[in-house]
């Protein structure tokens, strides 16, 4: 029961987030829209007291009722275009690893984008890495992510990429993918399939150092386009920009430069 007036304040935490708690029980996991800032300050500036907007706010309690607890939430609404076009995104399983690639057309103050990861079991998204985007551009730029953390399970991940603006305004797309790490190792994973504008190729490189060239073929064996990339060990993502490239049936062929050797 709160304290009679003129009393020693208690302090009370007030949870908020969209998932719904049990009177009694345990606080609800918090998950907040990403649109929402400022929330869990220090009620009603928009400032905040502690820097961390997690949801939280502490509520002092010095009678038998508390009214007007702002938490300080305000959604921004944006004066302009979306600072980011979104063109593609892709997720795929390689090696027991979810592979993320996504591509914008335009980006106007763009600061960064944020990788989330949802386990169907849990239910929560948790932020799971960070790319920098271009900032600025009026070309087509791709990027990739590598997550490593994923394990073999019958239910979905889903990926969330948060597109974030140096003023921090959001916008989210969503993909889900379903792991399995049953299978053998592969070196080579081609996706989409079949593609439009853009083909990735994921290849795992045993060591640094080695070059080798993307190319895509068609069925007279002629080269249509290609791309050369120097490896790092471990995975690498290729994007090669195909959206030139007539409507058809064409293969890929990748050329070691160093080592020398060719794969179809």
């Amino acid at each position: 029961m709160p304290p009679s007036s003129g009393s020693t304040p208690i302090n009370y935490s007030v949870v908020l987030s969209i998932n719904q708690g049990t009177v009694g029980g345990q606080a609800p996991v918090i998950e907040l829209p990403s649109t929402w800032i400022h929330t869990g300050e220090d009620c009603c500036d928009r400032i905040g007291d502690d820097g961390v907007s997690d949801g939280t706010i502490e509520v002092p309690v010095t009678n038998f009722s508390r009214q007007n607890v702002d938490f300080g939430i305000w959604t921004p609404t944006p004066t302009g275009p979306l600072p980011t076009t979104y063109k593609d995104f892709y997720v795929s399983a390689f090696n027991c690893q979810g592979v993320l690639s996504w591509t914008t057309t335009m980006e106007q103050n763009t600061s960064h984008v944020e990788i989330y990861r949802k386990d169907m079991k849990g239910g929560v998204f948790n932020k799971i890495g960070v790319v920098l985007a271009a900032g600025n551009s009026s070309t087509p730029k791709t990027y990739s992510y590598v997550d490593k953390e994923v394990q073999s399970q019958e239910e979905l991940y889903e990926y969330q990429l948060r597109f974030v603006d140096i003023d921090q305004m959001e916008f989210i797309r969503d993909r889900s993918l379903k792991m399995d790490c049953g299978g053998p190792s592969a070196e080579v994973l081609v996706f989409p399939n079949p593609a439009k504008s853009q083909v990735n190729v994921v290849y795992l490189a045993e060591e640094e150092g080695q070059i080798l060239e993307l190319d895509v073929v068609d069925l007279a064996g002629r080269k249509i386009a290609g791309k050369g990339v120097e490896l790092k060990a471990g995975n690498n993502v290729i994007n090669l920009d195909i959206s030139s490239i007539a409507t058809g049936q064409y293969f890929y062929a990748i050329v070691w430069l160093k080592p020398e050797r060719k794969v179809r």
